[in-house]
C-alpha cells in the first residue's frame, strides 16, 4: 500500500461478529496511520493507541 494514511468509514457495519474480528486481525498488520470513524467502540479500544470520542453534550475528547 503506498498512502501514509488509511481512512475507514465504519468498517465493520454489517459484517458479522466472525468477519468483524477477521477485519480487526487484517488492518492490525497495516502499518500506515489510520483514521477510523466508527459507533463500535469495542474496535477502537483494541486498534487505537489514541481516539477522539465526539458526542452531542461534549464536542470533542482525547482518549490517550
Amino acid at each position: 500500500m503506498d498512502s501514509e494514511i488509511l481512512a475507514l468509514d465504519e468498517p465493520t457495519d454489517n459484517l458479522d461478529p466472525g468477519g468483524s474480528r477477521a477485519f480487526i486481525e487484517q488492518i492490525r498488520r497495516i502499518p500506515q496511520t489510520k483514521v477510523i470513524v466508527t459507533h463500535h467502540l469495542s474496535l477502537v479500544m483494541e486498534l487505537c493507541e489514541r481516539a477522539i470520542l465526539m458526542d452531542e453534550e461534549e464536542k470533542s475528547r482525547m482518549c490517550p
